[in-house]
C-alpha cells in the first residue's frame, strides 16, 4: 500500500475508534497511537521508522482480541507494519 493510501486508511480507523472513545481509556491511547504513526509515515525517518514500528506492534497487540469486531482497524495495522518493514 502506497503512503498516501495508508494515511487515508489511518485517518477512517481513527474516525471509527471514536465512536467507541467511551469504552475506555485504551481507545483513545488507540487514536492517539494512529495520530504519531500518521506523522511518522507522512515524515520518516530511521529513529521514527523504529518507534512506528514498536508502536504498531504494541497496536496489534492489544486490538487483536478485538479483531473480529474491528477489522478494518487489525488490516490496517498489518498494512502499516508491513509499510514500516518495507521502508526500514
Amino acid at each position: 500500500m502506497k503512503s498516501e493510501e495508508l494515511l487515508k486508511e489511518i485517518e477512517a480507523c481513527k474516525r471509527m475508534l471514536e465512536g467507541y472513545r467511551s469504552y475506555g481509556q485504551f481507545v483513545g491511547e488507540a487514536i492517539d497511537a494512529f495520530s504519531r504513526l500518521s506523522e511518522i509515515i507522512g515524515d520518516p525517518s530511521e529513529e521514527s521508522l523504529k518507534e512506528g514500528l514498536k508502536l504498531a506492534e504494541t497496536l496489534l497487540k492489544e486490538m487483536n482480541p478485538y479483531r473480529a469486531y474491528v477489522p478494518r482497524i487489525g488490516i490496517a495495522i498489518d498494512e502499516i507494519l508491513k509499510w514500516i518493514q518495507d521502508n526500514q
